[in-house]
């Protein structure tokens, strides 16, 4: 009896880690696209030296239409500490705490979280568990901005 119970756990247990590893194969090049999106996103905020609006809701589209992260598109999130929605026309009139960009040399981040869906099924009936994964980077504006002064 206890080689037959040994038997159902050992079939268990490669059920188990069959389902992890088919779950993780994808994990990888799912985190690599999103390490990808946010250096691109980070190197478009250092020329400008904060987030403009129109490239941070391109880089959301864009996510939202790649295979793996159209499985929970809601929980896609770009965020910054330096956003803007206009263009530097707009800002370069407005006081200096209002404008959304830093000077050359200082530093902010941008980070983009999502969901991986991580799915098995169970008994019958399909299973979704969301594992939620960040990637940041500290970016350094390149630009001088003589407004700023």
């Amino acid at each position: 009896m206890a080689g037959f119970a040994k038997v159902i756990l050992i079939s268990i247990l490669v059920v188990a880690a069959f389902i992890v590893f088919t779950n993780f194969v994808l994990f990888f090049p799912w985190y690599m696209t999103l390490a990808y999106e946010t250096q691109n996103l980070a190197s478009i905020a250092a020329n400008y030296n904060y987030l403009p609006q129109d490239e941070k809701v391109f880089i959301l589209d864009n996510l939202k239409n790649k295979p793996v992260f159209n499985k929970c598109p809601d929980k896609i999130e770009i965020s910054s500490d330096q956003e803007g929605e206009y263009s530097y026309e707009y800002y370069k009139d407005l006081d200096i705490s209002l404008k959304p960009y830093l000077q050359r040399g200082e530093t902010f981040y941008v980070e983009i979280r999502a969901a991986y869906p991580f799915r098995f099924e169970l008994a019958g009936s399909e299973r979704q568990i969301d594992y939620e994964v960040s990637f940041r980077l500290p970016v350094t504006g390149i630009r001088y901005y003589k407004d700023l002064e």
